[in-house]
């Protein structure tokens, strides 16, 4: 590959995509956001995409202030002509697109104009939209708006969940962003306006993430798969957090007119089924707060749950 390419990125996600044009000897800097701590300890720690810089001995910087001039000039000083940008983390300002002649290109989960914003492939499943995509468009001054250079369209199945959704869009995005990068080595930059309405997949906190038993089993299971990663929560009788990481909607033999959230059957070796809204959800695998992921049959022998409970 001709090009001279930075490469921003921050998260595992974005490893397979450096990794690639690593390989074909492109990248010639990498920017990635600074040191964080994390877990309980807060230890201080590498992103995933600066250990792996790190080991192959690439320019990386991890800018503060993304205005800075001095760091701005040491990026021009690698001498780049494009960028791709996984999974960053920020907007990019003004002064740094300036640095790249080619323009800057970033890797969304989404079919934009849909689903702009931090959290295309968690909102994608939560929504129940049947299909999403990949979409490699020039990055502009605001937020996932610039033309779109190439995109790929795949299918949501109903047993996909943020994790195996996103396994299915890096597969399609790497083969999407080797069509772009050619149209780029050939001078087609321009691309073409995003058309149609647009929606928005904005930053889930965890406030967002309590589940409302009041809507239907269907809707719940969304919430459920697309927060496979974060968990959507419920509380327990005692007041406790138990969070579902696996359910699916279940047609009972016999209706229930139990109140939303009550626990209506014990399936043995399999798990709890929850009366919804409209429609019951058997919940498979479970976690407790401060404890490992569990199936839920494990669960119940050691909790207190009965039949007839209501979460909360």
């Amino acid at each position: 590959m001709g090009l001279k390419l930075t490469f921003f990125g921050t998260p595992e996600t974005a490893l397979p995509f450096l990794k690639m044009l690593w390989e074909k000897k492109a990248v010639v800097s990498v920017v990635t956001q600074p040191d964080k701590p994390a877990h309980r300890g807060q230890i201080v720690q590498k992103s995933a995409v600066k250990s792996f810089v790190e080991e192959k001995g690439l320019p990386v910087f991890q800018p503060m202030d993304l205005r800075d001039p001095a760091w701005i000039r040491r990026l021009s000083e690698t001498k780049p002509e494009a960028a791709v940008v996984v999974a960053y983390g920020r907007l990019i300002p003004k002064e740094v697109l300036e640095i790249f002649p080619l323009g800057l290109y970033n890797v969304h989960f989404s079919l934009l104009p849909a689903l702009r914003g931090a959290a295309p492939i968690q909102w994608a499943i939560w929504r129940g939209e049947s299909k999403t995509g990949v979409s490699i468009f020039k990055i502009s001054e605001t937020l996932d708006t610039g033309n779109i250079l190439c995109q790929s369209e795949i299918p949501i199945s109903k047993q996909d969940d943020a994790f195996t959704l996103e396994e299915k869009l890096v597969l399609s995005a790497l083969q999407t962003l080797k069509n772009a990068l050619s149209l780029i080595e050939e001078g087609q930059t321009q691309g073409r306006p995003q058309t149609g309405n647009p929606s928005y997949a904005p930053r889930i906190k965890k406030e967002d993430t309590a589940i409302q038993w009041s809507k239907n089993s269907d809707e719940v299971s969304c919430q459920v798969r697309a927060l496979v990663r974060l968990g959507a929560w419920t509380r327990l009788p005692d007041g406790k957090t138990l969070k579902i990481l696996k359910a699916l909607p279940t047609v009972s033999p016999s209706p229930s007119y139990a109140s939303p959230g009550t626990v209506t059957r014990i399936e043995r070796g399999n798990g709890f089924v929850v009366q919804c809204g409209q429609g019951d959800l058997t919940v498979l695998q479970v976690q407790m707060e401060g404890k490992k992921a569990m199936d839920a049959w494990s669960f119940l022998q050691g909790a207190k749950l009965q039949l007839n409970d209501q979460f909360r």
